[in-house]
């Protein structure tokens, strides 16, 4: 989960920073998540820095039905998307989780936002393994059943790539 949030990040100038880990990932899993991992590293490897911001917002903000943004598929831009995006941060909080610093400003993603979900699900998986039980056991899975529309939405339009 945590190489998945690292490839959905937007490519800011520290974004190269965390290529070596998403080449070990690449490594260490195996079948089609390892094959579509290696063909996306292959393919940004020598990819320009301004060409991959643009490849992202061409990919991510420009298309609707490649948005990463979960609550946009159950709510819109709507008041309702405002309440399910404190909900996100409710639970975040609630398994002792907190957002970045910006998170939702300008260098920061919003809590719906797919690669933060990635984050906090790594996270939680992280703290389940370790003797202290708190929380996050119960955290994940109270925001994930809910947004599952959103992600079957986005899986379901296809393959997202620029035009």
């Amino acid at each position: 989960m945590r190489a998945g949030s690292l490839a959905l990040g937007y490519p800011d100038p520290g974004w190269r920073q965390h290529l070596p880990l998403l080449q070990a990932a690449a490594g260490a899993i195996t079948g089609p998540a390892r094959t579509h991992l290696r063909s996306f590293l292959d393919e940004i490897a020598g990819t320009a820095p301004g060409q991959l911001q643009q490849a992202y917002v061409e990919t991510f903000d420009l298309r609707r039905r490649c948005s990463p943004y979960l609550t946009y598929y159950s709510c819109g831009d709507t008041r309702k998307r405002g309440m399910a995006l404190l909900q996100f941060t409710a639970a975040y909080r609630a398994a002792g989780f907190e957002l970045a610093k910006g998170a939702g400003e300008a260098g920061g993603e919003l809590p719906d936002h797919l690669a933060v979900l990635c984050e906090f699900t790594a996270a939680a998986r992280l703290m389940a393994r370790t003797p202290c039980r708190g929380p996050g056991r119960r955290a994940a899975p109270a925001v994930l059943p809910r947004r599952r529309r959103g992600a079957g939405t986005a899986r379901a339009a296809g393959p997202c790539r620029p035009s």
